[in-house]
């Protein structure tokens, strides 16, 4: 699978995660409820969800100007993080992540 169709594909999945998660916790909203959806996504514990959480911010949202953490940044981190771990002999990736999540994951989320 190609990086950006692994991206899309990725992407995908997350964004159905996060609807599902909004259907069962209304009630969340930024840090909190990226970190459900990123916990549920990877199925890891919520301590670790808000470190990739804090590491998309940190990522994303705090160079090269602060800014707002969006889901996007979420997706995009944790989308590169995914390829990374199911590709281990490759050294980094060549497609921008960013730029296909971009056109899966709306700005408004």
């Amino acid at each position: 699978m190609t990086e950006a169709r692994f991206a899309r594909h990725a992407g995908r999945g997350v964004l159905k995660v996060y609807w599902q998660v909004r259907a069962s916790c209304p009630e969340l909203t930024g840090h909190a409820l990226y970190a459900q959806v990123v916990a549920k996504r990877s199925g890891i514990a919520p301590e670790a969800a808000r470190a990739i959480v804090l590491k998309a911010e940190q990522s994303f949202a705090e160079w090269p100007k602060e800014r707002e953490l969006s889901f996007r940044d979420v997706v995009a981190y944790l989308v590169f993080a995914e390829f990374v771990r199911a590709h281990p002999e490759r050294k980094g990736v060549q497609a921008d992540m960013r730029r296909v999540v971009a056109k899966i994951i709306p700005g408004n989320l």
